[in-house]
């Protein structure tokens, strides 16, 4: 569930219910794991109006990431 959450993030950010939309498990489930990612430093949040919003904190983890898709998954599109 982590990596798909940072997989969401590469592109943008996204808050708890477009996660929930997407991945089909608990807003329980995603803030729990979004609690340990940003308590990791890897996600960052930042609150709008009733919002709170997520993004990824350290470059590093997006490089990472989608030079992980490049070699492994070229077709897939990752958001």
């Amino acid at each position: 569930t982590r990596l798909l959450i940072v997989c969401m993030l590469l592109d943008r950010e996204h808050f708890v219910q477009e996660m929930f939309d997407e991945l089909g498990t608990t807003k329980g489930n995603i803030s729990q794991h979004l609690r340990i990612l940003e308590q990791e430093g890897h996600i960052t949040s930042r609150k709008e109006a009733n919002r709170v919003y997520y993004s990824i904190a350290d470059e590093r983890l997006r490089t990472l990431v989608k030079t992980l898709q490049k070699l492994y998954c070229p077709g897939l599109p990752l958001h």
